[in-house]
This record gives C-alpha cells, structure tokens and sequence, in this order.
C-alpha cells in the first residue's frame, strides 16, 4: 500500500501528518508543538494489553492521587503557556481514562481553554464512557476523538478488557460517536477525519484489525493500526517486530503518529508528541514521553521548574537518547530504552 508519509489520502485530524500536510506547519520552529497530558492513572478497565501498569479503578487510590493533580488554575496557566511557546495541539491519551465521568470536569476545562486559545485536542478513550453529553461538547469544541479497539468479537474483547458486556457498550457508544463526528472535510485533496479507531497490532489480533480495517471504510472513520508499545502487560503479547512494522503500514489508513519534520534532524520520521512536544503527569511530574511513567522524578516538575525550562530539560534528554544510538520512531518502542532511561534515573539519584 506505500509509506505512510506518502499515502496521505486519508489524514486523522490531530496528526503530525495533518498539521504538515494540510496546514503547512514545520515542527521545530517554536519551542514547543504539542503538549500531552496525562490524566491519573484511573481505570474502569483491567487490560490484559495494558502498559500503564499503575492503572487502577480504587476509589481510595483516587482520593490519595486528587491532592497532588494539577488544579484547574494550574492547567489554565500551562496551556496558556504552552500557546506562548508555540503549542497548536493538547494530546490526552492516559495514564488514566480520559472518558471517565470523574474526569469529566477537568476534561472539559482543559478542551475549553485549549480551543479559546486556538490549540486544538485529541482526546484518546476506550469508549466505554462516551455518552452523547460528552460527544456534543467535542463537536461544539472541534476537537478530535481516537477509540481504543483491539478486538471485534465481543468474547475475545470482554475477556481482554476485564469486563463483561463490555463490547456491547463500546460498539453503541461508537455508532453514537460516529453520528456525531464521522465523516471527514475534503482538504487539499486529501479525506480529515476527526473520529479514529486505533487499534494495535498484537499476537492474536491480527483477523480482529482487518475487520476494524473494514468497518472504518464502511462508515467513514479513520483507522490506525499502532506498533505495541512493550510494557506494561504487554510481555507475551507482542509478535516479531518486522511483522509488526509491516501491519501497520498495510492496515493503517495513515500515520497518527510520525512527523515528517524530523527527517530535517535525524535523518528519518519519529512521533511528532515525543519530538516536539512535551508530556507532562496529572502532578505536575515532566515525561520523557507522554506514557514513560519510569522517566518521573527526572525531569522534575513543571511546577516548581517552570514550562519553559521544562522543555529545555526533555529535549536536552531526547537528543541525548538519538545521540546514544536511538532508532526507533517511538522512544518507549526501541530497545535501547530501558537501559537509557535507567542510566539517566541513577544519575538524578
């Protein structure tokens, strides 16, 4: 089917790739271009594929997580910050269920003062909590919404997530989401989709995203196929990696990860939120990268350091990490990793 950064018909709303493509932004100019923001790590799911393994449903493990969680005044004067260097896109993806009704206030505090701000935001969810309330305001909102599937039969589905009737749920909250962001605009020759499945590639998946694969062109949506990140729960999962590469190029209808701008830098595409953005924990902690819960205590944290020297920080630790040999487009996918990540934890100690 091609390269991803060449078959670019089909574009998620939110991508590197859409800001290149469709907006003509080049990554790099400013301080920063992206800016992700975990939520804590609260789930209503158990995974067997997860690799946020510090993901709980505990309401007492909540309550202990809510008196160190960045306040609505903090979020607001980070993501103002964030304009002032640059920012154009806010990435809620974890460490916690973004779509969970406890966060649902400071969910919508954040899309709300990114979009008066002009920044737009890709919220990632499992979809189990995504009620028709919810969806209104990501279309008033103009943000772009990414379901987590893995699986379409509904066995296989509710045995991996931990839940029963879980896939039921999930597939009539899609339809749901379909009504109210499907479709895409005709851009620059190109089809922008603002509702996304994105699936990952895992050993017993493989007839699962085909069909996910199917269903997307059948309705409109867009579909992306992700690399497994090996972490977490993920060991045992996973299936050799040239093959992994090789499905998600076929099966994905583009990239919604990969930024073409770094090529300028490293010679080759890596994950745009890694490269020119920033993660950062739902206390305030400064991630290498936006799921490396075991880069905390690094970096330091925003509040007491500061946005601006934050940046500074990650990205004197990200050309470290490609200096020293990294070759993966996705830090947290590449082997060196862990032995980096280690190094520069017991140098902070």
């Amino acid at each position: 089917m091609g390269s991803l950064l060449t078959r670019l018909t089909k574009i998620f709303r939110g991508s590197p790739l859409y800001y290149e493509r469709i907006e003509g932004v080049r990554f790099g100019i400013h301080q920063l271009d992206f800016l992700s923001l975990n939520l804590p790590p609260i789930c209503n799911y158990h995974c067997d594929f997860c690799f946020i393994p510090r993901a709980s449903e505990n309401p007492t493990h909540h309550t202990e997580i809510h008196k160190n969680s960045l306040t609505m005044d903090e979020y607001t004067s980070l993501i103002r910050d964030a304009r002032a260097l640059g920012v154009c896109h806010i990435e809620i993806s974890g460490e916690g269920e973004p779509d969970l009704p406890l966060f649902r206030p400071i969910l919508t505090h954040i899309i709300r003062t990114a979009t008066v701000l002009g920044i737009h935001t890709t919220v990632f969810v499992n979809g189990s909590w995504l009620d028709e309330n919810l969806l209104h305001f990501l279309k008033d909102t103009d943000s772009s919404v990414a379901v987590s599937i893995k699986y379409t039969d509904p066995e296989k589905y509710n045995r991996s997530v931990g839940i029963r009737d879980a896939y039921r749920h999930v597939e009539r909250n899609l339809e749901t989401a379909r009504l109210a962001l499907g479709g895409y605009a005709e851009l620059k020759g190109c089809h922008v989709y603002r509702l996304a499945i994105n699936s990952t590639i895992l050993k017993n998946n493989e007839e699962d995203n085909l069909r996910l694969r199917r269903y997307c062109e059948e309705r409109d949506i867009f579909f992306h196929a992700s690399t497994l990140i090996p972490r977490g729960k993920t060991e045992g999962a996973t299936i050799d990696r040239a093959r992994q590469d090789a499905l998600s190029r076929e099966l994905s209808m583009s990239s919604i990860i990969t930024a073409a701008s770094s090529r300028d830098s490293l010679g080759f595409p890596v994950c745009g939120t890694f490269y020119y953005g920033l993660g950062i924990n739902y206390d305030g902690q400064v991630l290498f990268d936006a799921h490396a819960d075991d880069s905390l205590g690094i970096i330091g944290n925003v509040r007491e350091i500061g946005l601006t020297e934050a940046v500074r920080r990650q990205q004197a630790l990200r050309d470290a990490f490609y200096h020293e040999g990294g070759i993966s487009y996705c830090p947290l996918r590449d082997i060196r990793y862990p032995n980096f990540i280690n190094q520069y934890g017991k140098e902070t100690q």
